[in-house]
């Protein structure tokens, strides 16, 4: 509907307006009246129609400087002027300042007043086309722009940018200069991304993503101005800006609330960690390739500091030891040597001195890489001395190789390390033949001792051993005078205290780590085996 002011000073006139023609019935709605031009911009003001029909001669405010005043101050409506014979000087006056149409009062009847009508709707109806064309291109061209962006953005991280010559000259392209200065670059990264789940379209990974950056993008808003981009699968990048900042306090302090107030916000309602490197202020668009790196360099740094963690480019340690970590031929064979004898402790004490090392020197990740590796081979050399298959260690298609490069902290390395080494020991070790007489019962054993972590249950123990369930329970219990399921929880609950006593791991992830995927049966077991809640056993150990 068509909103339309009459605008005259003459009552009989403005009657005879409302009366000629029916007009709701052809599209328009009266929705008002006024005296003079300075009445009429009160009404404009409220009802923001979308035809003025106003007179020439008015008092207070005649018809021109109403016509001026709507041009002036943007209303966006059209304007119909009513004139006599002896007005047309200022007819050709208010066309000049923006009026649309005009008609002669002594000539008016319902056909001309339709007709002029509908010239004006049509003039409406295409500048609404032509602004939602131009807002679609606008938008059209936004979106181009925020996708150039992004890619350029992605192939910095990606060091895909060399010459400092190209970058500057890009930045312009993308006329990024002035969203660049007194920003902070942070770089918001999944932490665990490879163990993520998704279903097999892109759909759920999108909603994460989109949710992600909801989430980022309404707590900027509660600070500062910034943007935020989706760069690779597991990074976002954030430019946070820190104008009118006065002090590195109150900068750094501003910011830190905000990346803590990201991270907890996308913990608690999407239950995923996050890691953030946090690069130096951009003073100099000239650097702005080194304070991606720094970014970088700040989210390599979560190795060694452990994921879910804030880090600024400042804080870290940037001498890295270079020297190659390499096992010598002596200690491979005493390694051997204590897998072949399942004498899982002093292989463990092993690996700890060494990562002891890596940690107080800062070792380049890469050559951590290749000690791990090196540990495998000695794994997998053992294994087929033993015919011990490699999937009953690493899990069905799994490349342990691949593992240690997706691995993100040391700390889940040393744990993943560890657990594969005591399955190996774990299918090595005779005890189990010496202690029960029944050798069903002894593979039982194996097997819990190999996959307590996993989710197994006496039916799939059965199986394994190809015996009726039934017959299975009645045996274990006489064997080892337990049930198949208390024996199970103490394997986890001795697992889960050795984990607690080697690693500063959160409750939940030490139960995960044992097979108990609920916390609060995990915390009830642990209290009904030990006599302590796994917090007050993590303290008394210190």
């Amino acid at each position: 509907m068509i909103k339309v002011l009459i605008v005259d000073d003459d009552f009989p006139v403005r009657m005879f307006l409302n009366k000629i023609i029916d007009w709701n019935k052809h599209g328009y709605e009266l929705v008002g009246e006024a005296i003079d031009g300075r009445e009429a911009l009160e009404k404009i003001e409220k009802f923001k129609p979308h035809i003025v029909i106003t007179d020439i001669s008015m008092p207070s405010m005649n018809g021109i400087e109403l016509i001026k005043n709507i041009r002036e101050k943007k209303y966006g409506c059209k304007t119909i002027v009513l004139s006599c014979y002896d007005d047309f000087a200022y007819v050709k006056e208010a066309l000049k300042h923006g009026a649309n149409e005009y008609c002669l009062k002594n000539q008016l009847n319902d056909k001309i007043l339709l007709k002029t009508l509908k010239e004006t709707k049509n003039l409406i109806e295409k500048e609404r086309v032509e602004n939602g064309q131009y807002e679609s291109m606008k938008d059209l061209a936004n979106k181009c722009l925020k996708t150039l962006r992004q890619q350029f953005f992605r192939e910095i991280i990606n060091g895909s940018w060399k010459e400092k010559k190209d970058i500057r000259e890009k930045i312009k392209e993308l006329k990024l200069g002035d969203d660049l200065k007194n920003k902070i670059i942070m770089i918001l990264e999944i932490d665990g991304f490879h163990k993520l789940k998704f279903g097999p379209h892109m759909r759920n990974r999108q909603i994460l993503y989109n949710s992600i950056m909801n989430i980022s993008k309404e707590i900027l808003n509660d600070f500062n101005d910034g943007y935020v981009y989706r760069v690779t699968d597991k990074q976002f990048l954030i430019l946070y800006s820190v104008h009118g900042e006065k002090s590195q306090l109150n900068m750094y302090k501003g910011m830190k609330e905000f990346a803590v107030r990201v991270q907890k916000n996308i913990q608690i309602y999407l239950n995923i960690n996050m890691s953030i490197g946090i690069s130096e202020p951009i003073y100099s668009l000239d650097r702005i390739d080194e304070y991606f790196n720094q970014c970088k360099m700040s989210l390599k740094s979560k190795f060694y500091m452990g994921d879910h963690k804030i880090i600024l480019y400042k804080d870290i340690v940037k001498e890295i030891s270079t020297d190659p970590i390499k096992i010598s031929n002596r200690e491979e064979k005493e390694l051997i040597f204590y897998l072949r004898n399942c004498q899982y402790e002093k292989i463990n004490y092993y690996i700890d001195l060494y990562v002891t090392g890596f940690k107080e020197r800062n070792v380049k990740i890469e050559y951590v890489h290749n000690f791990f590796r090196r540990i495998i081979l000695i794994i997998n050399k053992v294994a087929d001395e033993y015919d011990i298959n490699p999937k009953d260690i690493y899990g069905e298609d799994t490349n342990p190789f691949r593992v240690i490069e997706n691995m993100e902290t040391i700390f889940d390395l040393i744990i993943w390390i560890k657990r594969n080494i005591e399955i190996v020991t774990g299918k090595l070790r005779p005890n189990d033949q010496n202690k029960f007489e029944h050798e069903v019962i002894c593979e039982v054993i194996r097997y819990i001792n190999c996959n307590y972590m996993k989710d197994i249950t006496l039916v799939k123990v059965a199986e394994h051993v190809h015996m009726n369930m039934s017959y299975l329970s009645h045996l274990f219990k006489q064997q080892t005078k337990n049930n198949f399921v208390d024996y199970l929880k103490d394997v986890r609950i001795e697992k889960a205290k050795e984990l607690m006593e080697t690693h500063n791991k959160k409750i939940s992830e030490i139960a995960e780590l044992v097979g108990i995927r609920d916390r609060r049966y995990f915390s009830k077991l642990f209290k009904e085996k030990v006599g302590k809640s796994p917090a007050q056993y993590k303290k008394t150990i210190g």
